[in-house]
């Protein structure tokens, strides 16, 4: 008697639907990122030069700190 024994689609292979949601689930995590960077930029923006200048930054620094592609 043979027995056919495949889960290999439910184990190593998503398929399409878990291919789908990942994909959906990395573009909403842009889009929370890109809003964050957002907010930063806006705080930060807001802050006048004496302000920034006391939390180490200065205005050309805002973009970098909203990246976050500045280490301090």
């Amino acid at each position: 008697m043979a027995v056919l024994n495949d889960t290999s689609f439910i184990q190593g292979n998503e398929g399409f639907f878990g291919r789908a949601r990942r994909f959906v689930g990395s573009i909403v995590a842009l889009i929370e990122t890109q809003r964050e960077a957002s907010k930063t930029r806006h705080a930060l923006g807001a802050l006048n030069d004496r302000e920034l200048a006391d939390i180490g930054l200065c205005r050309s620094e805002i973009e970098l700190v909203a990246c976050g592609k500045m280490n301090r």
